[in-house]
């Protein structure tokens, strides 16, 4: 019955947890089939090579794979952004970089508001979406904006939580825009 009990107080998070550790299993399990491709996010050499074979097209090459990182939770951003300074040089790369995760992060956004619309509206009771709401409503925008700054918080996952949540999306793209500039200077 305690249990129980605790599960109902605290059924948002935990779903949200399920939530993270699905889309990553979903994420993770193609990876660990195609040993190629997980090879190619373990070191910037390999991504630079990858990257530089498609001549022309490289730098469109580099948008969606950076936009591949960022909408699959378990693969690392920063490799991709690393070898982005490293083949185009910091500019480019921190201009095109952004794009990226700006693209990356409103599609996560997108697939978080049909999951609410699916699954959330579902298992969550009224009451504890209007609360997720008004927290959102209140301090959502500053959550958004410093989540992008932790180095052990999947920064991806957050746009999934804000569209959940019923975040604006302008809010939501702004907070994460000026939280992602530092960090993808820094890589």
């Amino acid at each position: 019955m305690e249990l129980k009990k605790l599960y109902l107080k605290h059924r948002l998070w935990i779903l949200l947890l399920l939530l993270a550790l699905g889309l990553t299993v979903i994420f993770l399990l193609p990876i660990l089939v195609f040993v190629p491709v997980s090879e190619l996010f373990h070191n910037p050499e390999s991504v630079k090579t990858f990257v530089l074979s498609f001549e022309k097209w490289a730098i469109l090459v580099y948008v969606l794979l950076s936009i591949l990182v960022v909408i699959s939770p378990p693969l690392p951003n920063e490799i991709v952004t690393v070898s982005g300074g490293i083949i185009f040089g910091f500019w480019t790369a921190l201009i095109f970089g952004l794009i990226a995760r700006i693209i990356g992060s409103s599609i996560n956004y997108w697939l978080g508001t049909k999951i609410r619309k699916g699954v959330y509206v579902k298992l969550v009771s009224m009451e504890e979406q209007e609360r997720l709401k008004g927290y959102t409503q209140k301090i959502g925008w500053q959550t958004a904006f410093l989540c992008r700054f932790m180095p052990s918080i999947d920064t991806d996952l957050i746009a999934y939580i804000c569209g959940i949540a019923k975040m604006k999306y302008s809010t939501f793209i702004i907070a994460s825009f000026f939280g992602m500039l530092i960090p993808v200077s820094f890589t």
